[in-house]
């Protein structure tokens, strides 16, 4: 794939917005005037003409994020801009896997409401319960020390404005997250028009923009620059809200009228910005905000942040770049090496999901149509068959049938098709239901006896020349096996209802009865004309099971699902990913567990122990491509890595 091509062939909608056209684009005719001279006519409308080619090339000129102003040379990859695309980031050289390649501290970010008194309201890191007691304020924050608190009065929205936020929320049903954030945000406009950059060390980088004083997170960033926006930064990215869902407007725009009375109130400049600000700043943040996590909470978004450089990454569902946080820092690392004039890409998806889903998510949630190389391949041939793939009727075949096309325009329902012997399946012909109407009836028993009886010297015969032909190293002729009534998108909705069971069953943390209902479903729907190995809903059952195994004591069937999981992502995504490194270091320490079971012959915890050692190498491996060596995540697996 040429490397200056776009790994996406839409923007996503967390990029610029449009440039502005010229006010000679718009200008209203004037029809009180009129010219009788044709030629007169002419020569206004050939200037016209030019003047609006001049327009269109004029726009496809764009200005930089501020804060990246001055910057071009010291970060690894260039902004680049199409009127399709809006801006977007691409490699300036070769970038190595492992990089990092953006280091960006949030303009803005909030704990989630069910994380509020737990965690430090401004650098998010777990509290212990000392400072849980002792550490609270009238709106419900709290912080791990006092320079994070001394922080957070000076850089955030009134202590007032957030103490009056969780009855607004309330009140007019909106998210109490987004309304903190919108409030933050709006708290930027007078406090932090332009942002800069600043060394992990707070020591600022030649001709940066002077910050505020802020204690940027100490921790794994290597020594790296942190990028940190302001005001100018949020308000030149892409809102949409006229695309939002309309109830979603309805309720947001009650919410902002309020939270604008509230603001106003309590501000001393009086109201520092106007509804529509506010309802922009609520579809920007709903566009792209980042989910936080934690040290010590795994797989959980605790907070809420906006990071203005990293909307600049579009998606792929192949990407060539994952990101992290560490507090309120966002780290961005190359998955593999990256070419120059490559695009740098991100998923903002859940990659193990069947082609027709994740591009319906994106569709509807950020309003583009996804033509990554990913997508764009031939579905025959992509991994992502394996998604969504059937297993082919026969069982001497080792085909999926994969949906194909649609069978007739009046029907919903689509052909499928087997990639190895090409049997197609979906629908009934109707043919095949016009020869079951129409069949011939049996004949009465007495004329099939007489039609036997007439027929018993042939049969004989023929017996005898099937022998010959057997003798002869022959094949005996087989009829054909008529399929014509398999339809796999019934076999995948039976599937998807019997997942929904054992789901419900999970999340009400019955296990047994879970883990029952969930082996039942991955044998049911196993074998010829059942689900793909890998397909969606047999890889959705997978975790649950793994976890099943764990909560009632049985590592063997944990480590048998564990392993499933990380086949399948190999198989499918073959890229390092967070998860992927999760899963390793879960197989890693059940191993661990195993191989220190007193009962168990030495020559058996030797081989525990070397699958356990393996099995944590490439945790190691994979947590320093996607978080880098120092991050505490890798740390942690290291350590446990030393301890065998």
């Amino acid at each position: 794939m040429d490397g200056k091509e776009p790994l996406s062939s839409e923007k996503e909608g967390s990029e610029s917005q449009p440039p502005e056209a010229s006010a000679g684009d718009h200008k209203p005719v004037d029809a009180g005037t009129s010219n009788d001279n044709p030629a007169e006519d002419a020569a206004p409308s050939a200037a016209k003409k030019n003047k609006k080619k001049k327009s269109k090339k004029k726009g496809k000129k764009f200005m930089p994020l501020p804060v990246l102003s001055g910057l071009d040379e010291k970060l690894p990859w260039s902004t680049s801009f199409t009127q399709k695309m809006g801006r977007f980031a691409v490699a300036r050289r070769r970038i190595s896997a492992g990089e990092v390649v953006l280091m960006e501290h949030a303009v803005a970010a909030v704990p989630r409401e069910q994380f509020g008194l737990v965690l430090c309201s401004a650098c998010f890191k777990k509290l212990p319960d000392i400072k849980l007691m002792s550490s609270t304020d009238p709106q419900q924050r709290t912080f791990c020390c006092a320079a994070c608190q001394e922080h957070a009065n000076k850089a955030c929205a009134s202590t007032d404005v957030h103490a009056e936020l969780p009855a607004l929320a309330q009140q007019h049903e909106c998210d109490l997250a987004l309304l903190k954030l919108i409030a933050e945000l709006a708290s930027l406009k007078k406090g932090r028009e332009t942002g800069g950059v600043r060394q992990p060390q707070r020591e600022a980088l030649e001709g940066s923009c002077e910050l505020p004083e802020v204690e940027l997170f100490q921790g794994s960033n290597e020594g790296k620059f942190v990028l940190h926006g302001g005001w100018a930064d949020v308000k030149s990215l892409v809102s949409h809200w006229d695309k939002m869902p309309e109830s979603w407007r309805k309720s947001l725009a009650s919410g902002c009228r309020a939270l604008k009375e509230l603001i106003g109130k309590h501000h001393e400049d009086g109201d520092p910005v106007d509804l529509q600000e506010l309802q922009e700043l609520a579809a920007i943040i709903n566009m792209n905000s980042h989910g936080l996590g934690t040290s010590g909470i795994e797989n959980t978004d605790v907070a809420l942040g906006l990071f203005p450089v990293c909307s600049l990454f579009n998606h792929s569902c192949r990407p060539n770049c994952c990101f992290s946080a560490e507090g309120p820092v966002m780290t961005f690392r190359a998955i593999r090496d990256i070419m120059p004039n490559e695009q740098m890409c991100v998923s903002y998806i859940n990659l193990m999901e069947p082609r027709w889903l994740r591009q319906k998510t994106l569709l509807e949630t950020r309003y583009f149509q996804c033509a990554c190389e990913r997508c764009s391949e031939d579905l025959q041939t992509s991994t992502d068959r394996m998604l969504e793939g059937v297993q082919c009727p026969d069982p001497k075949c080792s085909g999926l049938h994969i949906p194909e096309c649609m069978s007739d325009s009046d029907s919903k329902t689509p052909q499928w098709k087997c990639t190895v012997c090409n049997l197609t399946s979906g629908i009934k012909s109707k043919k095949t239901d016009e020869e079951i109407n129409t069949s011939t009836p049996e004949p009465p028993p007495e004329s099939k006896a007489d039609a036997n009886s007439e027929n018993n010297g042939k049969e004989n015969e023929a017996d005898v020349k099937k022998g010959a032909v057997k003798r002869k190293g022959g094949k005996k002729k087989t009829e054909k096996k008529d399929y014509s009534g398999f339809v796999p998108e019934e076999v995948v909705a039976q599937a998807h209802e019997s997942l929904m069971t054992a789901m419900s069953v999970y999340n009400n943390r019955d296990t047994k009865a879970a883990l029952q209902l969930f082996e039942d479903h991955i044998k049911g729907f196993d074998g010829p004309g059942k689900l793909g190995p890998y397909h969606v809903h047999m890889f959705d059952a997978m975790t649950p099971i793994m976890n099943c195994y764990r909560r009632l004591g049985d590592p063997q069937g944990s480590l048998k699902y564990c392993q499933k999981v990380i086949t399948a992502m190999e198989t499918i995504l073959q890229i390092p990913t967070t998860e992927l490194g999760n899963f390793y270091k879960c197989m890693g320490e059940v191993l661990s567990v195993r191989a220190g079971v007193a009962g168990l012959p030495p020559a058996i915890r030797d081989v525990y122990k070397k699958q356990a050692q393996d099995a944590l190498k490439k945790a190691v491996q994979v947590r320093k491509i996607c978080y880098g060596a120092k991050h505490p995540a890798t740390q942690e697996t290291q350590l446990l890595l030393r301890r065998l």
